[in-house]
């Protein structure tokens, strides 16, 4: 859309050329929104979905003004940070209440890509996990305590859901140790025949999804 509207206003305005190009403009623009609207209910349906198979009482949320879009033009970047991820917030929080999840106040992400979900010992990134060149702002964590490593997005979702149970404290989950089950719980005998059938559709969005794209 930036490129055609950088083409536009090379020629005259209300002209042949310009009048042409403002028309591709306006299409894409409603093309671009209603992909959105699809994908912030596929978005949706797949959240909502996952917590059903788990077992999950409560969907956490981190706070969205804290993810920013900033390489788009500025309209663009309004509308991802503010429209599609609202829409998409709304339709889970809407989804959630129908199969009675619990749906409260998002978290605040802050610091939560830096300390390491397994000791809780603060550590730092890398460009990636085949590129050991520290950069503040990699996609890879590593610890230098316990020398555990992994996405930077990966942790900061690993201690959102450790500030969930832990009223929210970034403090509080440093110095808690963390749990895990040796057996995903839709695994469980006690569970199989009930997600069976919540798999399949789980299945049959992602397809669909992927066919239309």
């Amino acid at each position: 859309i930036d490129c055609m509207k950088s083409k536009r206003d090379k020629f005259k305005k209300d002209s042949h050329q310009w009048t042409k190009y403002n028309r591709k403009i306006a299409q894409s623009w409603r093309k671009f929104r209603a992909i959105n609207q699809s994908l912030a209910q596929l978005s949706a349906n797949v959240i909502v979905l996952i917590a059903r198979i788990y077992g999950c009482d409560t969907i956490h949320v981190e706070y969205l003004k804290s993810l920013k879009s900033r390489n788009k033009s500025s309209k663009l970047n309004w509308i991802i940070n503010t429209t599609i991820r609202q829409a998409i917030y709304d339709k889970v929080e809407y989804k959630a209440n129908l199969h009675g999840i619990r749906f409260p106040r998002p978290l605040n992400p802050v610091g939560t890509s830096q300390y390491c979900p397994r000791c809780g010992h603060k550590g730092y990134h890398i460009l990636a996990s085949n590129n050991p060149k520290k950069d503040k702002h990699g996609g890879w964590f590593v610890c230098p305590k316990c020398n555990f490593n992994a996405d930077r997005d990966y942790v900061a979702c690993c201690n959102l859901a450790r500030k969930a149970l832990y009223g929210n404290s970034l403090a509080k989950i440093i110095s808690k140790g963390v749990f895990y089950k040796k057996s995903p719980i839709s695994d469980l005998p006690s569970r199989q025949s009930q997600t069976s059938s919540l798999r399949i559709l789980l299945q049959r969005l992602l397809n669909g999804w992927k066919k239309s794209v």
